[in-house]
């Protein structure tokens, strides 16, 4: 059958004008319609219609809202369930990221048993003597440290001012 007929026996069928025979017709041509037909999106709503049994006025009603509800749960799992396993991804990601600074963080700022041991032995002090001596020490120690960062500032303030005359 040519691609013309078919159109117009389906532009007859869509109308109510067609016979059992005609019907017939249409039904053989859905059912061997292959993809690469031109009217195959046609054969595809063809095929659907005529292999129905025709349904009663009251039953259509419920039939359509029972296909609308079969389509809407064949659309939403797919959409919901990539979209919930990103967010648990992402999510698990940032935890295991926050967990990872953390436990860097804290190891590296405990302190060592050399150091723990040295502040407990040095906490307190039965002679004032002994107290004054630690504190003169730890006031010298941190004296140096200052002087040794003000050098240091003091050659990166002469570097940068060498820089920006050039």
């Amino acid at each position: 059958m040519d691609t013309n007929e078919i159109k117009l026996l389906i532009d007859r069928f869509y109308d109510g004008q067609t016979s059992e025979q005609e019907e017939q017709t249409l039904r053989a041509w859905a059912a061997t319609a292959k993809p690469s037909y031109p009217l195959y999106d046609e054969a595809l709503v063809l095929r659907e219609m005529l292999a129905a049994e025709p349904l009663e006025p009251s039953q259509l009603e419920v039939a359509l809202a029972q296909k609308i509800d079969r389509w809407e749960q064949a659309e939403r799992p797919k959409q919901h369930r990539t979209i919930n396993l990103r967010r648990w991804l992402w999510t698990a990601a940032a935890i295991a990221l926050l967990a990872l600074v953390v436990g860097v963080t804290l190891k590296f700022l405990q302190p060592t048993e050399a150091e723990t041991i040295a502040l407990d032995s040095r906490d307190t002090y039965d002679n004032p003597e002994d107290a004054k001596e630690a504190t003169l020490l730890a006031l010298s120690k941190f004296q140096q440290c200052i002087e040794k960062n003000a050098q240091q500032t003091q050659k990166v303030l002469q570097k940068t001012n060498i820089n920006l005359q050039k």
